[in-house]
């Protein structure tokens, strides 16, 4: 009975340093996207204040990442920021459309860059997303 017990004990710690493992993974994880997010929300802005001086007509997209980023910053739960993520990709994109349709944007080579960043920032929130998962 005693050597059982010990055996038990045992598994039993095994067990928990293994779910303490997979739970420290998994917030570490879980920080690594939200830098990701962080850095594509800030490149959006800076697309956006490049945009800005462009196309004057489209202002409203500034205010609303405006609105997605305090709400970004003052979320604690993991919905609230896949929430805010999922309209701040809409905007993204259309910000996207906004900067291929206007052909004084498409030749800038900063804007350029700007651009490549963003999509690489896509990338490694897509490769964080699925290091959570």
């Amino acid at each position: 009975v005693i050597i059982l017990s010990v055996i038990m004990l045992f598994r039993f710690a095994g067990i928990y340093k293994d779910l303490a493992a997979k739970r420290s993974r998994a917030k570490n994880a879980w920080s690594q996207l939200d830098v990701q997010l962080r850095k594509r929300l800030d490149l959006t802005l800076q697309l956006i204040e490049a945009v800005k001086t462009y196309a004057r007509h489209e202002v409203s997209y500034l205010e609303e990442v405006v609105k997605v980023r305090s709400q970004f910053g003052n979320t604690a739960s993991w919905e609230e920021k896949v929430e805010a993520d999922e309209v701040l990709s809409g905007i993204a994109n259309k910000l996207m459309e906004i900067v291929e349709s206007c052909p004084e944007l498409k030749q800038k080579v900063w804007l350029s860059n700007l651009q490549q960043e963003l999509l690489a920032a896509e990338e490694d929130i897509n490769c964080a997303r699925q290091c959570y998962n």
